[in-house]
């Protein structure tokens, strides 16, 4: 069974879905409820031009992004509540960076999320910049803590060309 949920604060489903590129995972908590939890992603800012995977313009956007590192929960039992922004306890391990395109998966046990990698971006003059993430976190939800998990041995090859 699932740990409850030590400290939250209640938002307003807008103040909590102003973001997007977000990844989110499922669980069922001590009560039965069926919850979904979101993290990373950007907030909507500004402006910035997007650039697609050839480095071409894709639209001019009126706004910019400012990466989250926030993690959001909503009872799905409960749909008409509001989003709750879980309150992180400081961990020995500090948090991850705010991010988008990672992946995210529930335990087993239900007791914990992991994250892994992503991308992290930054702007510079009106062109917009980013690298990829190797770094994997699990956020446990009964302590509210996030450990940072470092991998034994050489990641796979693959990921090496990400940061060319």
């Amino acid at each position: 069974m699932a740990a409850r949920i030590l400290a939250i604060s209640v938002l307003g489903t807008a103040a909590a879905l102003q973001f997007t590129g977000h990844a989110q995972a499922t669980y069922q908590d001590d009560y039965g409820h069926e919850n979904i939890v979101v993290f990373g992603g950007y907030d909507i800012i500004d402006k910035f031009l997007h650039y697609d995977i050839n480095d071409q313009v894709d639209g001019l956007y009126t706004k910019h992004l400012e990466f989250n590192n926030e993690v959001y929960r909503l009872n799905l039992s409960r749909p008409f509540d509001n989003w709750q922004k879980i309150e992180v306890m400081k961990g020995t391990d500090g948090r991850p960076s705010g991010r988008v395109l990672h992946s995210m998966s529930m335990s087993a046990d239900q007791k914990s999320f992991i994250i892994f990698g992503g991308t992290q971006c930054f702007r510079k003059a009106n062109l917009l910049f980013g690298y990829a993430l190797q770094d994997v976190w699990r956020f446990y939800i009964a302590n509210q803590t996030w450990v940072n998990v470092v991998p034994q041995g050489k990641h796979p090859d693959s990921f090496d060309s990400c940061n060319r």
